[in-house]
């Protein structure tokens, strides 16, 4: 009965049929051993028990579910870059200089591998990268919330609602504000990380040492938590904002 609706089944029933049709027989018993995960369940069809081959199945059925999961974000980013695509002007300005920057430190970091003198760059690979991610987010959440404001803009003015239609332009301002302060913090992440790869000149040039200070501490951090990921710590700086820039070589103080 089993195999009589198998037969009744797309394509499967076709095969089926086939056998049948050229003589072979089907099993008059079998043994389904089933595996389930999130998004279903595998299965597999044995003549015999076979524990020891379960197991094994069990596993594999436990990292299909985590591949699928990887499969699903990544089809979720994937459809996030395509709106992306429909950002402002000034926004899509502000995505291209990051990405630039970021291409531009990645062919740094290749180069500075093969330098003993810059060895601990490699440490520093995921806390760099988890550190532009950050800002980054911010760029494309405050892009996609400026896109749908500015066609509810749109709409308000068809309708002639003018007041609230300056309400929501002032929303898209303030969020382009908040989209260039991130766009410059990557690009200050970025800045920093070039200066710390490339060999120093000893030129001396005025430098604002809290804000090296607080970078240096920040790269410190993350390339301690890319050796060590249980590793973590509270920041508590205190920097005097009196200080005038002082005359010194970026890169030599920073390392």
């Amino acid at each position: 009965m089993h195999y009589d609706y198998l037969c009744t089944i797309p394509i499967m029933g076709e095969a089926l049929r086939k056998i049948k049709e050229g003589g072979g027989s089907f099993p008059t018993r079998q043994i389904d051993h089933v595996a389930y995960f999130k998004y279903g369940y595998l299965l597999f069809i044995t003549l015999e028990p076979v524990p020891e081959v379960y197991d094994i199945f069990k596993r594999f059925a436990k990292v299909f579910e985590q591949t699928y999961t990887r499969f699903l974000d990544l089809q979720k980013a994937e459809a996030q870059a395509l709106r992306a695509e429909h950002d402002l002007l000034e926004i899509k300005n502000a995505r291209r200089k990051a990405e630039e920057a970021l291409t531009e430190l990645q062919d740094t970091q290749k180069q500075l591998i093969q330098s003993e003198k810059m060895a601990s760059l490699g440490e520093l690979t995921a806390g760099i990268a988890h550190e532009i991610q950050n800002p980054l987010n911010f760029v494309n959440n405050f892009s996609e919330v400026s896109n749908e404001l500015i066609d509810e803009m749109k709409t308000e003015q068809a309708a002639g609602n003018w007041s609230l239609a300056a309400e929501i332009a002032d929303d898209v301002k303030s969020n382009l504000e908040k989209i260039v302060h991130h766009g410059k913090l990557a690009e200050g992440i970025v800045k920093g990380m070039l200066q710390h790869s490339r060999s120093s000149s000893g030129a001396k040039e005025p430098t604002d040492i809290n804000a090296l200070c607080d970078e240096y501490l920040r790269l410190s951090y993350h390339g301690l938590r890319a050796k060590d990921k249980s590793f973590n710590a509270k920041f508590e700086v205190d920097f005097d904002s009196s200080l005038p820039k002082i005359n010194v070589a970026p890169q030599d103080i920073g390392r």
